[in-house]
């Protein structure tokens, strides 16, 4: 119906990553994703990866109905993240820019 019922904000991979690296004395090389990762740089960064995935996911069955929600994505990460989920999904450029944009020309 084109109707706007509500998302959630996370923490980003970059984030996750920085918090990880600042609380504990694990000190690495940024990793990449894999399935199954096998050095600790890879599987913080995958754990990362689905954590965020995981996160959008449980969203999207939770509003789930014919037809299937359409998740829009934004952020530093976004374009790392959208192969991770299921379709659809549409990486959105400052989003979050766009949207205070809107409201402050709304009233004008």
């Amino acid at each position: 119906e084109g109707t706007f019922r509500g998302g959630v904000i996370l923490p980003g991979l970059n984030l996750m990553l920085q918090a990880l690296a600042a609380n504990t004395s694990m000190k690495m090389p940024p990793g990449q994703h894999h399935a199954f990762p096998i050095n600790n740089a890879d599987a913080v960064f995958s754990g990362a990866v689905q954590a965020v995935s995981g996160a959008i996911e449980q969203m999207r069955q939770r509003l789930s109905a014919d037809p299937v929600p359409k998740c829009i994505i934004s952020g530093g990460a976004a374009d790392e993240i959208a192969p991770h989920l299921t379709a659809p999904v549409e990486v959105v450029d400052n989003l979050v820019l766009e949207g205070v944009l809107a409201l402050a020309t709304a009233d004008q």
